[in-house]
């Protein structure tokens, strides 16, 4: 099977945000930035701030998600939870 680089790059540039390894995520950024997609570029603040908020939680600190629902109030009522 033919693997298509750019789309590998792409994958693992998404898992590394989503692993919150955003020093791998930027040197893929540095490396290859012309196989990642423009949209996928954009997860990188969103998903920093989810990794923040998420080590603030584990040290007890509430501040970073009630800022961020604060920010998202508007959009928090359409979405869904599991």
């Amino acid at each position: 099977v033919p693997l298509d680089d750019g789309a590998l790059v792409q994958v693992l540039y998404v898992h590394m945000l989503c692993a919150g390894r955003f020093d791998v995520a930027l040197a893929l950024e540095r490396e290859a930035a012309d196989a990642i997609a423009a949209p996928t570029l954009q997860l990188r603040a969103p998903l920093e701030a989810l990794h923040a908020a998420l080590s603030a939680l584990r040290a007890r600190d509430l501040s970073p998600a009630l800022a961020w629902a604060a920010d998202h109030r508007e959009r928090l009522p359409g979405l869904r939870g599991g």
